[in-house]
């Protein structure tokens, strides 16, 4: 994993505190969101129970029930918006599918910066919305295998680092996207190891288990 991509950038970390980081820097969201991710770790929150870490997909299209996604107060070309379709079993694999009753919406509100996403159902404003970032993703900016999102900064310190949240639906959350349905161990290894370099603790991580997952009902960008 070249340092080149490794681009989750720690702006400050007093002693004792959690650090401050910022997302992507030049994210290309064209081709973030061409395919789907399957997520192979991820923290709990207030919306994932640990009891439903089976099968996890995120999509992102342009196009809402075949129109452009549209979020109050967020017109681009200032403004970017995608709609998000998240998918999961609960209580194991092939089990009852968890799917979102409201789509919801990743947006930049500054389209310059479009690693800093907002997510939330899409009729909410960008004010609604809780931090989902996008701190880093590669091996290239023209081919994203694995990636990195958090809930914004994290603000919960542990004795091997800080993390977001594990409760609520905003500033919570943590995962780590693989475009394979399992993800090599080299790529999850180095994305742990590029949290820890800035501060988080990995150790909130629990695994999502993928294997055997057929996805039924799911929407898939191959």
């Amino acid at each position: 994993m070249s340092k080149q991509f490794l681009c989750a950038c720690l702006v400050g970390l007093a002693a004792g505190a959690c650090p401050t980081v910022t997302p992507k820097a030049d994210l290309n969201l064209t081709e973030y969101t061409r395919a789907s991710w399957y997520i192979q770790e991820q923290q709990v929150t207030g919306y994932l129970e640990l009891a439903n870490f089976y099968c996890t997909v995120a999509t992102y299209n342009e196009t809402l029930a075949g129109k452009p996604a549209s979020v109050p107060l967020c017109k681009e070309p200032k403004c970017i918006v995608r709609e998000v379709y998240n998918y999961e079993n609960k209580g194991g694999v092939n089990g009852k599918a968890g799917t979102p009753g409201t789509s919801l919406c990743a947006r930049a509100k500054d389209a310059s910066d479009p690693a800093r996403l907002l997510v939330a159902p899409c009729f909410l404003p960008n004010a609604l919305a809780g931090d989902y970032w996008v701190l880093a993703a590669g091996p290239s900016n023209d081919n994203y295998e694995w990636a990195i999102i958090s809930g914004g900064n994290p603000t919960v310190q542990f004795a091997d680092g800080c993390t977001t949240k594990e409760t609520g639906e905003n500033e919570s959350g943590l995962w780590l996207f693989h475009r394979k349905q399992v993800a090599p161990a080299a790529d999850l290894t180095a994305m742990k190891q590029l949290l820890t370099g800035i501060g988080f603790t990995t150790s909130r991580l629990h695994p999502v288990t993928q294997q055997g997952c057929k996805y039924d009902g799911a929407t898939l960008k191959m």
